[in-house]
């Protein structure tokens, strides 16, 4: 064998053992299993409702409770005629003592859909006050295990 055909079999082996180390780097990159933020939906993850669109009353007159479980992915406030103020309690067993109001919590304008993603928001208690009567629709989404 002479010195020309050691050198094309040794440059042909180099490409194989590259296309190789390519081949297996995209099989493992695809195959790895995305790490799972505690409560949050990872991109692509399935999710089902965990329970159904509820139409909830809001008003002046009391702090109402709109979520109340710890195991959700997102949750959805629908708003239709008025706006609301709503308050992420630290944990499932709050205490009302810091309650949303007209001048505490965050606001949720008039006629707007929010989506709140466990991974930015939690999933504790959610409270919702508004400065007058209204009707909202709330759907809370959990992972499908």
């Amino acid at each position: 064998m002479n010195n020309n055909n050691k050198k094309i079999i040794l440059f042909k082996s180099v490409f194989i053992f590259i296309g190789f180390l390519l081949a297996a780097w995209t099989i493992y990159d695809n195959l790895k299993v995305t790490e799972v933020v505690n409560g949050a939906a990872p991109s692509g993850m399935k999710t089902e409702v965990a329970s159904s669109t509820t139409a909830i009353q809001v008003g002046p007159q009391q702090i109402v409770t709109l979520f109340n479980s710890s195991d959700c992915t997102s949750r959805v406030i629908s708003t239709f005629g008025r706006a609301i103020t709503i308050y992420f309690a630290t944990s499932t067993s709050d205490s009302p003592h810091a309650d949303p109001s007209i001048n505490f919590g965050q606001l949720v304008a008039t006629t707007t859909t929010q989506t709140l993603d466990a991974g930015l928001y939690g999933c504790s208690v959610v409270r919702a006050y508004s400065d007058a009567s209204t009707t909202i629709s709330v759907t809370e989404f959990k992972g499908w295990r």
